[in-house]
C-alpha cells in the first residue's frame, strides 16, 4: 500500500531523464542540459501536502500553492505553474514524471524524497 502524503513535506532530491528512443545528439545535449539546470534550480524546493487537499510548493522565496488528490500510489497535482500533474508515491518518495505533449522520445522524472 502507497504511503498517504497528507501531512508531509518532500524535498527535491534530483531529476533525470528516461528515453524511449535514441535522440540525436543535439536533442540529447538539450534533454540535458535542461535535467542540469533543473537539478540546480530545484535544489532547495519543498512540496507540502495539507488538509483539504490543498498542496504548497516553495523554491526560494516563491511559493505557488494548488490543489492534490491521491488514489493508492497515483498523485495528481494542480495549480502549480510548470509542475507536472502526474506522480506515483513511492515507500519514502514522490516520482513525478514531466511529460511533453506529442513527444513521445522520453520524459523527465523529478524525485521529491519525505523528510
Amino acid at each position: 500500500m502507497a504511503e498517504n502524503v497528507f501531512g508531509n513535506t518532500y524535498h527535491f532530491e534530483k531529476a533525470f531523464t528516461e528515453y524511449f528512443k535514441e535522440l540525436d545528439e543535439k536533442d540529447k545535449q538539450f534533454a540535458e542540459f535542461y535535467v542540469a539546470m533543473m537539478n540546480e534550480t530545484a535544489k532547495n524546493c519543498t512540496i507540502d501536502f495539507r488538509d483539504g487537499g490543498t498542496v504548497t510548493l516553495v523554491n526560494g522565496r516563491r511559493k505557488n500553492d494548488g490543489t492534490y488528490a491521491q488514489d493508492g500510489d497515483k498523485l495528481t497535482v494542480k495549480g502549480l505553474p510548470q509542475f507536472p500533474e502526474e506522480g506515483t508515491v513511492l515507500e519514502s518518495s514522490i516520482d513525478f514524471v514531466q511529460r511533453n505533449e506529442g513527444d513521445d522520445t522520453g520524459v523527465i522524472h523529478i524525485v521529491f524524497r519525505k523528510i
